[in-house]
């Protein structure tokens, strides 16, 4: 009896080690294709993405320069992350030099004004001058106009004819002597005078006949003299006269035109002139106001700026006491305090994970840190160095007090 049951229980075991074994071999055919497909919930998830905190609603505070060109400095700062109000006084800059230069274009601004008024003052004295010069010299062409008339209507022609008249005046009186001397000659003889009267009545009227034929001579030589000589003499100098006159009004017409010219576009400089010193004036005001920095919007106020996904400036020391700024920079910037979103580069094993509406886990501030909870709310490409990449916006709920803008984060899809 002992015998059977111990022959039975070896057999036993030997059968239980053949299906230990059995079970170690691998299995094949349809049923061990269907126990191989992995299950999904035990596939590695994917890596945390990397992003930022990025403010919402942010401000910057740029120091913009429109005529100042020297070297500003930091005064003083409001600290970084303080609340502040529209309109508050956020940074104090000192200007070196600026007030020098403000001083010395008002003082360029007194001068362009002075200047101006004398070209205004000048362009009515010059206007005037020229009508009066205008005025003489119509006159002076007028009157050389009817000389001319004059001289061809009354003087030319009178000249010759009194040339005439003293050649027909000589030669009537050569002829009259001649006649007094001959009835002198005969009444002395039929009159029983004495000899030395007859003599010297009759010596004073030869004379005054031999005179005369000479005067007669002369007179004749001067009267050709006058058509050949005087009278064209005298009409050129007339003739002259008017083309000096008619010369001269068109001197004075060019000159004139001329000297409007000039004191239209001297009066245009002078003006251009002031308004660039009142421009220079007004700039240099206005970069005189920008020595106070305002935050333009109720918020926080940080020192630096955001860009390229992170804080810049972050190590706060670009508003110390002492730094310069030069113009054009970005003092600080105001964000709405409390309200952070997020942005980070889309992996290439995640772009269809994170698209619009996405859910997020975010973890901020490693194990010690908050989790928070986000949605991505656009994906849009951006020109990097060397080709574009893509990137995400979310936007996050319940941000704590002490999260500022910059901090990282670790992201991870919520598998809905």
């Amino acid at each position: 009896m002992n015998r059977r049951v111990t022959i039975a229980a070896l057999a036993a075991l030997t059968l239980m080690g053949w299906t230990g074994a059995l079970a170690e071999i691998p299995a094949t055919g349809p049923a061990a294709a269907q126990a191989s497909v992995p299950d999904k919930k035990a596939e590695k998830e994917a890596d945390p993405v990397e992003a930022s905190l990025v403010p919402v609603g942010a401000t910057e505070l740029r120091l913009t320069l429109l005529s100042y060109s020297g070297e500003v400095v930091v005064v003083k700062a409001v600290p970084h992350g303080s609340a502040v109000k529209a309109g508050d006084a956020v940074v104090w800059l000192e200007a070196r030099g600026l007030a020098t230069q403000l001083a010395t274009a008002k003082n360029d601004l007194l001068v362009a004004q002075a200047a101006l008024d004398k070209a205004k003052a000048d362009g009515l004295t010059g206007a005037e001058a020229d009508r009066i010069a205008l005025e003489a010299a119509t006159e002076d062409l007028t009157l050389a106009k009817a000389n001319v008339t004059w001289f061809e209507t009354v003087d030319g022609p009178a000249m010759l004819k009194e040339s005439e008249l003293r050649v027909k005046g000589a030669t009537d009186s050569v002829e009259d002597q001649g006649d007094e001397l001959d009835q002198l000659k005969k009444m002395y003889k039929s009159e029983e005078l004495t000899n030395a009267t007859a003599d010297i009545v009759v010596k004073r009227a030869l004379r005054n006949y031999e005179n005369g034929k000479v005067n007669l001579e002369l007179t004749r030589a001067s009267a050709q003299k006058m058509p050949k000589q005087d009278y064209p003499v005298a009409k050129a100098r007339v003739s002259r006269a008017l083309a000096t006159s008619e010369n001269a009004m068109n001197q004075v017409k060019a000159t004139q035109a001329q000297s409007a010219v000039s004191r239209a576009t001297g009066l245009a400089a002078a003006e251009i002139a002031l308004k660039k010193a009142a421009q220079t004036v007004s700039d240099l005001a206005h970069d005189e106001a920008q020595m106070t920095v305002k935050a333009a919007t109720d918020g926080a106020f940080y020192h630096g700026y955001w860009a390229a996904k992170a804080w810049a400036n972050g190590d706060l020391r670009m508003l110390t006491p002492g730094e310069k700024i030069a113009g054009g920079s970005i003092v600080g910037t105001v964000a709405a305090a409390g309200k952070l979103g997020l942005s980070g580069d889309v992996p290439d094993d995640q772009w269809k994970a994170l698209v619009p509406g996405s859910k997020l886990k975010v973890k901020v501030g490693g194990a010690t840190g908050a989790e928070l909870n986000g949605v991505v709310t656009e994906v849009l490409p951006e020109a990097r160095p060397g080709g574009t990449a893509m990137t995400f916006r979310a936007s996050l709920s319940d941000v704590p007090a002490w999260m500022i803008a910059g901090m990282k984060a670790k992201v991870e899809t919520v598998t809905p």
